[in-house]
């Protein structure tokens, strides 16, 4: 006795059945990429500046700050450590071309994470000694970041520095 495919399966696969399972590959692939979209959109916007074209025209202007910084000829020396339980303590120190410190700076710092800017730490730093200037904040997670420093002398940015550093627990 011949057995037909049907037969030995027990069920017909109709257009109906074949209609579900594309659709329901379509709809696993469709799902897992709106998570996708939904999980990149909500962690990095993509936007470095909040417009191309009003920092193109800064350019010169900031050009012109470097060049008088680089006159100045100071000596900027970081120090962040990051003890336990993420708390970060951050020193910085500022020396002229011959090596005096440079009092009466208003001294910022951000540390900038690189790829969510809703976990930047903003620290203002308070004067603490010659040319010594330090603040803490708590809740910074070990890894990599962007540390940008200024400093400011009668209202005007008179020192800029960017840096990437990888911040371990007890580490530098």
């Amino acid at each position: 006795m011949t057995t037909t495919t049907e037969q030995a399966a027990g069920r017909k696969l109709t257009g109906w059945h074949v209609l579900a399972i594309v659709g329901g590959f379509f709809g696993v692939i469709f799902a897992a990429n709106a998570a996708l979209v939904i999980m990149a959109l909500s962690t990095f916007s993509g936007v470095e500046v909040a417009s191309s074209y009003k920092a193109g025209q800064e350019f010169p202007d900031e050009l012109e700050r470097a060049r008088r910084q680089a006159e100045l000829g100071w000596v900027v020396s970081v120090t962040p450590v990051l003890g336990e339980g993420g708390r970060l303590e951050l020193a910085v120190d500022v020396a002229d071309r011959e090596g005096r410190p440079v009092y009466e700076l208003a001294v910022s710092a951000i540390l900038e994470h690189p790829a969510d800017r809703r976990r930047d730490v903003a620290l203002t730093l308070a004067a603490h000694g010659a040319g010594h200037y330090v603040a803490s904040a708590d809740g910074v997670e070990p890894g990599p970041r962007h540390l940008v420093i200024e400093l400011d002398s009668a209202g005007e940015r008179v020192f800029l520095s960017r840096n990437t550093l990888f911040l371990k627990v007890d580490g530098r």
